[in-house]
């Protein structure tokens, strides 16, 4: 969502699918009977020419107005983030990174933001964890790592299983795990980072230009183990050896010792 076509559109599709069904039912009829309402002047427009609407008509259209002008309010705050965010990919000045964190953070503190349309939430929740996590890689605060770690979370575990919008999901809180390992040194957190690798991998087409690198994030996954063998024996054997993990195209993971 938000992308392709006409980003409006998207914001006016939105605004409509959270009207209650007996009030969508309604807007059908009125569609029906010639009123294509698409901003609060056509509204307006057809209350003036249709004085016969009675009064749970009216009450449809000001429910549109009001939802139309909740999307408007996202609109204009997700523009204000893509701003920051790509003042600082220009630049790299850290207070533009600020303002785009700041930015994401409001959206997601809106008080109709959990009641939005689910794709647009979703598509948020991710974005917002990519600023996180881009933060954390600046400041390294453990606050934003832990911000970024729950919003990709959500954002994965809200996409449905052949969403062409997994992959990359799941790629980012790949990635958001292999820091949080890098900080805890906890070996959970490297198989899990490992396991949502190999899973954004396989949902990847095989003719994506993206998965090369999905699959270079696979082999970033590398760690110092406790011994060799897998991450389930190293969890439970002494401090000494140093393991690397490389998955692998068959999603075998081979194991090389370093000493």
């Amino acid at each position: 969502m938000l992308r392709n076509h006409s980003e409006d559109d998207d914001y006016i599709q939105m605004a409509l699918s959270q009207l209650p069904p007996e009030l969508r039912e309604d807007l059908l009829e009125l569609k029906a009977d010639g009123c294509d309402v698409a901003s609060p002047e056509d509204m307006e427009r057809f209350l003036d020419e249709r004085p016969e609407v009675d009064v749970r008509l009216k009450g449809l259209l000001l429910a549109i107005a009001a939802a139309l002008m909740v999307a408007l309010e996202f609109r204009a705050a997700v523009r204000q983030a893509r701003h920051h965010e790509q003042r600082y990919l220009s630049t790299n000045q850290l207070g533009a990174l600020d303002a785009a964190v700041e930015a994401w953070r409001q959206i997601l503190g809106h008080p109709q933001f959990l009641s939005s349309d689910v794709r647009f939430r979703l598509a948020i929740q991710d974005a917002a964890g990519v600023a996180f996590l881009r933060r954390y890689w600046r400041r390294s605060q453990a606050d934003d790592l832990t911000q970024a770690l729950h919003l990709f979370r959500a954002a994965v575990e809200g996409t449905e299983a052949h969403s062409p919008e997994l992959p990359s999901r799941l790629n980012n809180l790949g990635n958001a795990l292999r820091e949080l390992y890098a900080r805890t040194g906890r070996l959970e957190d490297l198989a899990e980072a490992i396991r949502r690798h190999e899973q954004a991998v396989r949902q990847m087409p095989s003719d994506s230009p993206e998965r090369p690198g999905y699959l270079s994030h696979r082999l970033g996954d590398v760690l110092c183990v406790a011994s060799i063998g897998t991450i389930e024996q190293a969890m439970h054997k002494p401090h000494g050896v140093c393991v690397v993990f490389i998955p692998t195209e068959q999603g075998q993971v081979t194991l090389q010792e370093n000493l």
